[in-house]
């Protein structure tokens, strides 16, 4: 893909400077309890069960972080995330929850085929509603235009939080508004100090483990998609089975993004003994006692973070484009999957 000079385009300008207003907006605008009522009509958390949520792209970091949420439910037994492809070949679920912001996936809609009354797409397409849709969608939303899917994955997954927190006792939406305007100036003074030179790599390793996943997934989506590093993801628990091999070849020239939420023995260890390695180690940790608001604060410093390295390297991640026709082609492809 085509990698466009940020000096020619205020696009991402734009784009991350209408971030925080966004998020604010649709926490303000959006109908949570709609979709908590649409939730509670699904068979698993009503009466029992397990919960399969699908998505893709962006979609499915969103499902991912939504699927432990629902986890929370008292009724739910499991609930688990998959690509949509899998729902095809794997119907051992209760009921599917699909994301899907445009509504009009292909593989997300042929999955849906398969549990047509016990299931539930959520998505922020304009057009009229199904009895199983949920349109997250609010008036004078602008469309978004940038690899980072803040739209796709921080909008929906505030709403799934904000349902959760319900369900504790607190209010969501307050809790939301407040927690946005803690974190977001405090992340982005931190990520603003992080050395230029620790960034300007091709390769960044990430560490993740308990409730980080979607971060992690955050992080590398984004920076695959937007062509601005290689990302290589390792569970901490399984970097000492072969993986730390990679501190032999990189050199020093491979950065490590550590993910923490809710510290352990284990990172402090990590910390001490990886230190020598890498060219640098970015701590991207949160100090939330809830691990499911810890988890949303981390995928928010995961973009703030990959809006940084855009800068570093001087690239406009809203202005991508497509070098050839293969991913047009395969998006629109509408055969058997």
């Amino acid at each position: 893909m085509k990698r466009t000079n940020h000096q020619h385009s205020a696009s991402m300008d734009e784009t991350m400077s209408k971030l925080l207003p966004r998020l604010i907006k649709a926490n303000e605008n959006i109908d949570t309890d709609k979709l908590d009522y649409h939730l509670n009509q699904l068979s698993s958390i009503r009466i029992g069960g397990n919960i399969t949520t699908i998505g893709t792209g962006g979609s499915y970091i969103t499902a991912y972080y939504a699927s432990k949420t629902l986890e929370q439910f008292t009724l739910v037994k499991q609930s688990i995330t998959k690509e949509p492809r899998d729902i095809l070949y794997s119907k051992n679920s209760d009921n599917l929850i699909a994301f899907s912001w445009s509504g009009k996936t292909y593989a997300i809609n042929k999955a849906l085929e398969i549990f047509p009354s016990q299931s539930l797409l959520v998505h922020a397409n304009k057009e009229s509603l199904t009895p199983n849709e949920i349109r997250l969608y609010y008036p004078n939303m602008d469309e978004e235009k940038s690899f980072i899917s803040i739209a796709t994955t921080l909008i929906p997954m505030g709403e799934f939080l904000k349902i959760y927190l319900n369900n504790q006792g607190l209010n969501g939406n307050t809790y939301l508004h407040n927690l946005l305007n803690t974190i977001y100036p405090l992340h982005k003074e931190e990520i603003s100090k992080i050395n230029p030179d620790s960034l300007n790599v091709e390769v960044f390793e990430i560490m993740s483990g308990d409730y980080t996943y979607t971060a992690s997934k955050a992080l590398e989506s984004s920076l695959t998609e937007s062509g601005i590093g290689i990302p290589i993801v390792h569970e901490k628990y399984a970097y000492c089975h072969g993986r730390s091999n990679m501190i032999s070849h990189n050199e020093h020239k491979h950065t490590l993004i550590y993910l923490i939420n809710g510290r352990k023995e284990i990172d402090n260890l990590f910390l001490e003994l990886l230190k020598p390695y890498y060219k640098d180690i970015i701590l991207l940790e949160s100090h939330y006692q809830d691990p499911l608001v810890g988890e949303y604060d981390l995928t928010l410093q995961a973009y703030l973070l990959c809006e940084r390295i855009a800068r570093i390297k001087n690239m406009d991640i809203s202005q991508v484009d497509y070098e050839t026709d293969i991913v047009h082609k395969v998006y629109r492809y509408k055969g058997e999957l």
